[in-house]
Order: C-alpha cells, then sequence, then structure tokens
C-alpha cells in the first residue's frame, strides 16, 4: 500500500503579525498555525514581539566574523531591513569563521559579500542596503544610517573612543546600542538599551587605554625620530603614525592642552619652548588632550562631523596572535542579537556578558548598580535627550 505523501507547503513570510496580545505564559494555549508560516515557531514563544522584529531597521557596523554573524540571525528573525557597512575586502582567512562567505567570494567587497551569502541561503524577508565606506573617516554615512535603524549593532574593532562615539549617537538617537568582541575561546556581549535614565557605554566604561602608551614605546619612538621632548610637531607626528589620529581637530587638541598642561606650573623653560618632556606624555595624552578629543563626540557634536578621523585607533592584538574560530564568533554574534530580541520581548538584559567557550563559564552583570540606571556622573547620559531624528523607513 503506498504511503500517502503530504503536499507541500509553499513557505509564507507575508503572515500578519497584528497588533493583538502576544502570548504571555506556556499554559496559553498557542494561536492556530498558518500552513507555512516561516516564523510560526518562533511567533508562538512566550513574550515573543513578531511585529517589533519585522518593523525593524537593523545598522550592523562591520561585516566581518561578528557581523556575518549578526547578519544571518537578524535575517533568520524576519527583520524588516538591514544597513551592512565595512571598508575591507574578503580574504582567505576570513573564510573560518566567516560563516557568510565562501572561497568564491575573496576579493570581493565584504558587504556585496555578506548580501550574496544573506540573499542566496538565509533571507527569508529582509531588504538590504550596503555601504563600502570606512566607518571612520565617512561618519556621516553613518549618521545618516542610523538615523533610519531602529537598533545599532557595532562590529568595528576600532577601538574604545569609537565605541564612545556610537554609543552617544546611540543615545542621542534613543536606540539601542548592541556591541561585541570575540577571540580564541571568549565571547563578549554588551547591551544598552538607548532610553532616557538608562545605562550607557559610556556609563560603564573608559577611554583611556586608548591613549596608553609603555615609557619604552615612546623612547623608542623618539630614539627613530631623532627627538628628545614632544613639541606640537613632535605629539601631532606621533599620534598620527601611532593612533591614525588626522586633522585640525588633533592639532587643537595638543596645542589647547599643551596650554593647559603648563598653566600654574614652574618649569618655564619648557612651558616657553612648548614641549612636554617625555616622562609626562602618557598624562598628558590622558588628562589633557583626550578630554578634547571626547567633547567632539558629545550629543552637541556627534551628528555634525563629516569624519571622525581624529579619534585613535586602539593598539589590539593581531587576530593571528590570539586566534579566532567559528564558534566564538557565531556565538557572540548571536548572543548580540539575542540581547536585542530578549529587550525588545519586555527582558531585563544585561549590560555586561561573557562567554567562556572552553569552561563553560558564563558571567553577566549591570556593572552600574542592581536597577541598571544610568551613572550620574556620565557626561553622555547627563545630557541626554533623545532627538528621535529617525527618519521614517523606506
Amino acid at each position: 500500500m503506498e504511503e500517502k505523501q503530504e503536499e507541500r507547503q509553499e513557505p509564507r513570510t507575508d503572515v500578519p503579525s497584528g497588533d493583538g496580545p502576544v502570548r504571555r505564559s506556556l499554559f496559553e494555549v498557542p494561536p492556530p498555525e498558518v500552513p507555512g508560516d516561516v516564523f510560526d515557531r518562533q511567533r508562538v514563544m512566550v513574550s515573543w514581539q513578531q511585529k517589533k522584529v519585522e518593523e525593524a531597521t537593523a545598522l550592523v557596523l562591520g561585516c566581518g566574523g561578528l557581523g556575518n554573524g549578526v547578519a544571518m540571525g537578524l535575517c533568520r528573525l524576519g527583520v524588516r531591513k538591514l544597513i551592512l557597512v565595512d571598508m575591507d575586502d574578503v580574504e582567505a582567512t576570513n573564510l573560518n569563521r566567516q560563516i557568510l562567505f565562501t572561497k568564491d567570494v575573496v576579493g570581493m567587497r565584504k558587504v556585496d559579500a555578506a548580501k550574496l551569502g544573506l540573499e542566496s541561503v538565509h533571507n527569508l524577508r529582509s531588504e538590504f542596503e550596503t555601504l563600502h565606506i570606512d566607518a571612520v573617516k565617512e561618519w556621516h554615512k553613518v549618521v545618516e544610517a542610523a538615523r533610519r535603524a531602529d537598533v545599532i549593532f557595532n562590529c568595528i574593532d576600532h577601538g574604545a573612543i569609537y565605541d564612545y562615539a556610537t554609543n552617544s549617537l546611540a543615545k542621542v538617537l534613543g536606540v539601542p546600542l548592541v556591541t561585541g568582541s570575540s577571540y580564541a575561546n571568549t565571547a563578549l556581549v554588551n547591551f544598552y538599551t538607548g532610553r532616557p535614565g538608562m545605562a550607557c557605554w559610556s556609563c560603564l566604561n573608559t577611554t583611556s587605554e586608548s591613549f596608553e602608551w609603555t615609557q619604552q614605546e615612546l623612547e623608542e619612538w623618539m630614539s627613530k625620530k631623532g627627538h628628545s621632548t614632544f613639541g606640537v610637531a613632535e605629539l601631532f607626528s606621533f599620534l598620527k603614525n601611532q593612533a591614525h589620529m588626522e586633522g585640525l581637530h588633533v592639532k587643537d587638541a595638543v596645542a589647547t592642552g599643551l596650554v593647559d598642561f603648563w598653566a600654574g606650573r614652574d618649569d618655564g623653560r619648557a612651558a616657553e619652548e612648548n614641549v612636554i618632556p617625555i616622562k609626562d606624555i602618557r598624562t598628558f595624552l590622558i588628562k589633557f588632550v583626550q578630554p578634547h578629543i571626547l567633547s567632539l563626540l558629545s550629543q552637541e557634536h556627534i551628528m555634525n562631523h563629516e569624519s571622525i578621523g581624529f579619534i585613535p585607533k586602539d593598539k589590539n592584538f593581531p587576530t593571528r596572535y590570539v586566534g579566532s574560530w567559528v564558534c566564538v564568533c557565531v556565538s557572540a554574534a548571536l548572543l548580540m542579537v539575542n540581547a536585542w530580541a530578549q529587550d525588545l520581548a519586555g527582558e531585563a538584559v544585561a549590560n555586561y556578558n561573557n562567554f567562556t567557550l572552553n569552561t563553560f563559564h558564563a558571567s553577566n552583570s549591570q556593572q552600574d548598580g542592581a536597577d541598571g540606571k544610568s551613572d550620574s556622573f556620565c557626561v553622555i547620559c547627563k545630557h541626554a535627550s533623545p532627538q528621535q531624528q529617525q527618519q521614517p523607513a523606506q
């Protein structure tokens, strides 16, 4: 006797999510299943907000190991639109962990290769916009994209002050910011709601590491250049070569910092010559240059810059030094997506989450208190009054 075959159901991605109440308990009977609804199994989850997911535009900064996994997860959830940002091309060494890429796309722009990978395998209903740009030097394009986004995923490993900048942007727009990093067996996920009164990246983190060089590093650089003290020209050259900082804002920060540094000090000769002894460089950069740079990234200014090339790029260990692989990248990426989805569902999401794959250890914390409120000393939150300047979705 022939076995009766079930009729093939055509996949449907147009099932209305509706404005009705979401399922609040496992004891509630799930709503009737719509044949072919590709999102049915997540739609019936307790507190799940499929309507909010499907209305969302997500800005994904960086299409590397984290950005690949974030974009894949967002596609599978069914977000309305993804805006993908990256300036690099696919390299052979990316393929072990950047899951949207194949051997055939080596040499292709990452944003284009990511879009191709999403459309060919993972996409269910999402639209895509790709920006092959330098997200530091073409900051105004990041701002324009962020205005149209409902959430920002920062997957760019430029450094603490770039994180500070994206946080300031998210806070002024009043949208969630999700950041992350992964290396070896460690996955880190940070989540900030963007809502007034709630903690932001700046409440919980510092940026001093962006300006920290050892005495040995400073002396070696000076020796190569044949200098014994740092004046305006030497400081500007050092920051350009070692921290990739450039532009008039950097010169202004150095010049203003020198005046402030010598104000009220006794060493008249050094002050007159407008130089900094090498022993004082770290203090000078952290206490006098850093505040000037951060002031340019305040909510009053963050949306007005064409470029933020005046910020430092942190010294990071090369990926090959610490190692990276598919499990840690994809784990961190999907946990970043999870943080945003859980917030949509009304769950309290910790600001800081650390996962160690080889020991299966996990830890999380609000870092600023159990209530997750903003730090009263945070410069960003102190001036936070979200402008809700997002343009209508296109």
